[in-house]
């Protein structure tokens, strides 16, 4: 695959990529965090944000990290209505994450969304019927091509732009399952002594570790 080709794919598949975070925690502390807030509980009012609508979620541990696919009970699918109304919406966006341990207190974790491959194939249900009905015609051949190339076109962006609705929400419920341990700058000295300095000098080194890192990537 050439790297034209690649640059496109990435272009239509994926939402996000490469979004680090760093958790001070380690990979199993922040797997059993994500695992449980995707469980509605009372226990956790302050997570209530993440199931707007009926929304659940679905952590699976994977190789290296985990994935995280989401349903709604907000029905938005136009072509899930053609047969059948279903009761919730299909996962259409699949966030994954790469745990890295960083020092020994730390995680780098990497988060990807990509649109599922088997979804691109709704784009392609109604428009191909009209197509059919719309190439007999007689019209001029550049109109009939226009009005194709627009209806693939509207319903590429309404498809698109469901699974991003889908891929900001799997966002939302890493960052919000996660926000007691995301580290968003280095912590000040409280008091002048030794375990404090030693403490700080170790976040700095991990860090800065993480930052070169990114930034290689990000080249």
């Amino acid at each position: 695959m050439t790297g034209t080709l690649r640059a496109t794919m990435e272009h239509f598949l994926y939402f996000h990529r490469q979004k680090a975070l760093l958790a001070h925690a380690s990979p199993a502390a922040c797997l059993r965090l994500l695992t449980d807030a995707a469980r509605p509980s009372r226990d956790r009012l302050h997570l209530q944000d993440l199931f707007i609508s009926g929304r659940r979620y679905q952590v699976q541990q994977s190789e290296g990290g985990f994935e995280v696919l989401t349903t709604s009970n907000h029905y938005w699918r136009y072509t899930e209505g053609m047969w059948r109304l279903r009761q919730r919406t299909r996962p259409v966006t699949r966030l994954v994450g790469q745990m890295e341990p960083v020092g020994e207190a730390y995680t780098r974790i990497t988060l990807t969304t990509r649109i599922r491959r088997m979804y691109l194939l709704d784009v392609i249900w109604i428009p191909l019927f009209v197509t059919t009905i719309v190439l007999p015609m007689p019209w001029a051949w550049w109109l009939r091509l226009t009005i194709v190339l627009v209806l693939f076109a509207l319903s590429y962006v309404y498809h698109y732009y469901n699974a991003a609705n889908q891929a900001n929400a799997l966002t939302f419920f890493v960052d919000k399952a996660l926000q007691d341990k995301l580290v968003v700058g280095l912590p000040g000295l409280a008091a002048n002594t030794q375990d404090v300095v030693h403490m700080n000098a170790d976040f700095e080194q991990a860090w800065t570790r993480f930052y070169e890192r990114t930034n290689q990537e990000a080249d």
